[in-house]
């Protein structure tokens, strides 16, 4: 994903894509993910030269060895600017964390999957079939009504206004899923769908104040309210949007655009007790009928973008691995506060999400261009 920019070239000089269809200029993205200053612990890839034994003039040079090996070989490379050794590395997914710390001197990068964009009528365009929404994106959020979130609330939603307002935006809609058993001050404020929560307990405060969210997605999923566009942004109360995302955020359906959560790694041996629990509950006792945990993302529900058909299909997944997490005392003292989100994790591996969205960072490949920030992480 890249940053949208009004001149026809970026401070490095590389070429513009248009998108005339959003109407928002995006520089060509960086297929190579360079990061200076940066590192990346991977596996060194096998049978092949490394480091000195593979020195090579440019960084560009040293990715472009590690494309020419494949995706199964090499997705990760590491580049020496003073001795030119090229490191090539097999990582378990392309999408992996770098390391950036003073005093690294090595340039970093990887090779991501090729994600395939979805083909849809122009952004904004106006459809009244509720099987073929108009191309663009809605942002929902999710919220239990107490003080702080709607504080946090108007705050985010104040930022969507100014963003949905650059021209060219796929930021058509906006709304709030109140998980509450009664209206709160702002529903006139901010465009709000109530759901009815399982846990009514949490209109004032619980052990664990998102324990209604899957289940309210779930039941706004169904609604037309969340067919407005074809894709929705899943965001949270917390979250301020800097600039509008690009068309290019909007993938084919089965795939998603995300985050990678280096805290979330479902095949960690300290995640493992829990993990087979919601493994269990995901595809049955039988450890045989279960995929490669490393297939599993290390991703959550915020930020998301995913299209709103398969948003269908997996909150309902979601919300019943979030109940049967509620009632497992090794997946809460394990997961944590975390738990809803690697529900969210294994219902995406049960449904079939795959792709970028499950394991991308949304930032540019310029990485002081930020989209979206959330405070805390």
């Amino acid at each position: 994903m890249s940053s949208g920019v009004a001149n026809d070239g970026d401070e490095s000089g590389n070429e513009v894509n248009v998108n005339d269809d959003a109407g928002i200029r995006e520089p060509a993205e960086d297929t190579c993910h360079v990061v200076e200053n940066a590192d990346v612990w991977a596996e060194l890839t096998d049978g092949v030269a490394n480091g000195l034994n593979n020195q090579k003039e440019t960084s560009s040079l040293c990715c472009q060895a590690c494309k020419d090996l494949g995706a199964d070989k090499c997705n990760l490379w590491t580049w020496s600017p003073t001795t030119r050794a090229c490191f090539l590395k097999k990582g378990d997914t392309a999408y992996q964390p770098l390391d950036r710390r003073p005093g690294i001197v090595m340039t970093a990068g990887a090779v991501w999957p090729e994600q395939p964009r979805y083909v849809g009528a122009s952004v904004g365009a106006s459809s009244t079939d509720a099987k073929h929404p108009p191309t663009c994106l809605h942002t929902m959020i999710t919220s239990n009504g107490q003080p702080y979130m709607n504080w946090q609330t108007r705050v985010f939603f104040q930022t969507w206004l100014r963003a949905s307002g650059e021209p060219g935006s796929p930021l058509k809609h906006f709304t709030r899923v109140l998980h509450r058993t009664k209206n709160d001050e702002l529903m006139n404020e901010v465009p709000t769908i109530r759901i009815t929560p399982t846990h009514k307990e949490c209109d004032e405060g619980c052990d664990y104040a998102v324990k209604d969210r899957a289940r309210a997605i779930a039941e706004w999923s169904q609604l037309a309210d969340s067919k407005k566009c074809s894709h929705v942004l899943m965001a949270e109360a917390d979250y301020l949007l800097v600039r509008s995302p690009p068309r290019s955020v909007l993938l084919a359906k089965g795939h998603t655009y995300g985050f990678l959560f280096g805290y979330i790694i479902p095949w960690h041996k300290d995640a493992a007790p829990a993990s087979e629990k919601l493994a269990e509950a995901t595809w049955g006792a039988d450890p045989k009928d279960w995929p490669d945990l490393k297939r599993v993302p290390q991703s959550g529900n915020a930020p998301q973008v995913v299209h709103s058909d398969d948003l269908s299909k997996v909150a309902t997944v979601w919300a019943d691995l979030v109940e049967f997490g509620e009632t497992d005392v090794t997946v809460k003292n394990v997961f944590g506060w975390v738990r809803d989100m690697y529900a969210f994790d294994f219902a995406a591996a049960k449904v079939g999400l795959t792709g970028a969205g499950l394991s991308q960072s949304p930032r540019s490949a310029r990485t002081d261009c930020p989209y979206s920030y959330q405070k805390g992480l």
